[in-house]
């Protein structure tokens, strides 16, 4: 299987439907964070894994991921003032280079289907 050279994780919403919960990337589903699952999954299709966060989640998160050891290096970017998923895009548009995937936070999703992408050629 060839790996994608970039997986991005949306994480910088504000979490305002999930009310009266503050930060929906960080509820707890068996004994882990709902992020953490994402980022353990993607991490077996991606060789680099980006996550975009906001200035109110971006410590949290930095210190989940310090705390697994089991999903290598991870970047975490603070996204900038442009709002929505195309800024959070925007924030990493000078650090990525190469093909890339992009997903969110909290969408729960088939990653073995990532497998049927990567048979196409680039």
């Amino acid at each position: 299987m060839r790996k994608i050279k970039n997986g991005l994780i949306l994480a910088g919403g504000d979490s305002s439907r999930l009310w009266p919960f503050e930060e929906k990337n960080l509820l707890y589903f068996l004994d882990k964070p709902l992020i953490l699952y994402q980022i353990r999954e993607l991490a077996k299709y991606v060789e680099n894994v980006t996550v975009v966060v906001n200035k109110r989640n971006a410590i949290a998160v930095k210190r989940m991921i310090e705390n697994e050891d089991r999903i290598g290096k991870i970047e975490v970017i603070i996204q900038k003032d442009i709002d929505g998923q195309a800024g959070a895009v925007l924030s990493v548009k000078d650090l990525i280079k190469g093909d890339l995937l992009v997903i969110n936070a909290n969408d729960v999703l088939d990653m073995s289907s990532i497998n049927r992408i990567t048979k196409f050629p680039l």
